[in-house]
């Protein structure tokens, strides 16, 4: 591992319960239909309803009314069968560099201030379940010169098996806490999306650069992520050896600076993976 965290150059804000659309229902009231959309509270009701429940909607092509009457019945009549807790990990940011030896990739200061938060988190709940929100920022700088690197949080989640009225059993998610003492950890194998072959990273159609660096030369390379670029994750919390969720959507709050050295002879692409908000390497 190239550099360990420092706790003390981690910030974070205090931690926030995100409302459900259903939970906003029931504060706004009447009101309800100009601020929650009804295609949103329909993806809400299929991913957290029981399957048979889910699929009356579906095929019912409920409006928002009935979505939202279906939900509160199922709020109000679920009985917990038993509970447990569990954590699990969620990346955060990514350190990646080309596997050339002399190659170095630094994940530049990105706060000045206990208050001056890059990224945003929200981890979303299932089955009706609790979420939170928590903004953090990192201050100091960390270098790889090894394996690409990763930061991750620990997420703490509480697991009910519920039972309906109807009788239905279903597994609900809460978001307990989003840790603020980071991890840092090497990425290797199929967990590290550098090296990809460079024809299949044309036909992705992502964000790609090229960097031609002569031989005998060493070049320095700066590249910005840009505030609100933003990536959707699936958590792997398990039960009986399947993943059952729950999600986490990153959003950057402010511009992340990556410095670069990259030794020649070679022809580096850099490219931008879909729902990443990190550079990846590879070599041509």
């Amino acid at each position: 591992m190239s550099k360990q965290i420092k706790k003390s150059s981690f910030i974070a804000s205090p931690l926030k319960t995100e409302h459900s659309p259903i939970e906003l229902i029931d504060v706004l009231g009447t009101r309800s239909k100009d601020f929650v959309e009804t295609s949103l509270l329909r993806s809400y009701a299929l991913e957290n309803l029981p399957p048979k429940e889910a699929t009356i909607i579906f095929k019912e092509k409920a409006d928002f009314q009935s979505i939202s009457n279906r939900l509160k019945d199922f709020k109000d009549s679920v009985k917990i069968l038993s509970e447990s807790e569990d954590q699990i990990w969620l990346p955060t940011w990514e350190i990646h560099r080309p596997k050339i030896d002399g190659c170095t990739a630094t994940l530049q200061k990105s706060s000045t201030s206990e208050t001056d938060y890059s990224l945003n988190i929200k981890v979303f709940g299932i089955g009706g379940g609790v979420s939170k929100s928590r903004n953090v920022g990192y201050k100091d700088t960390i270098e790889a010169f090894g394996e690409c690197l990763q930061v991750r949080l620990p997420i703490t989640s509480t697991v009910q098996e519920c039972i309906t009225k109807k009788g239905e059993k279903f597994t609900r998610v809460s978001v307990k806490n989003i840790g603020t003492i980071p991890s840092a950890i090497e990425l290797k194998g199929s967990s590290d999306f550098c090296g990809l072959d460079p024809s299949k990273i044309k036909k992705s159609l992502w964000e790609t650069r090229y960097i031609d660096v002569p031989q005998k030369t060493t070049q320095k390379i700066d590249l910005s992520v840009q505030s609100s670029q933003g990536a959707q994750l699936d958590l792997e919390l398990k039960i009986a050896g399947v993943t059952i969720g729950p999600k986490a959507v990153l959003k950057l709050q402010k511009q992340i600076d990556y410095s670069y050295k990259l030794v020649g002879p070679y022809r580096y692409i850099a490219y931008f993976p879909k729902n990443a908000i990190t550079y990846c390497w590879t070599v041509k």
